[in-house]
């Protein structure tokens, strides 16, 4: 909340427009109509606390070979994935 006796001109801050995971400063500044300013600062911060999911690819038999070992095994891929897409896509402000 902002107020002077003389009125306040302007409000403004120095967000970004997207926040990054952390802690980010924002410096809010009040302007009033005799050209003074005052300024105040609040901490944005974005926690990630949402596991990413996997998904195992299928059991795998094999037979050994003349050594009792088995060798060039394929195991699949597992499938995976995360509500944090890195890198971040890029936007326009």
């Amino acid at each position: 909340m902002s107020s002077d006796n003389c009125g306040v001109a302007s409000v403004t801050n120095d967000a970004p427009a997207v926040f990054l995971i952390g802690a980010t400063t924002v410096t809010w500044t009040v302007t009033d109509n005799a050209g003074l300013t005052a300024t105040c600062t609040q901490t944005v911060t974005v926690s990630d606390n949402v596991p990413p999911t996997i998904t195992c690819p299928a059991d795998v038999a094999v037979n050994t070979n003349s050594g009792c070992t088995a060798t060039g095994v394929a195991l699949g891929t597992p499938v995976s994935s995360d509500n944090w897409v890195w890198p971040l896509p890029s936007w326009t402000e």
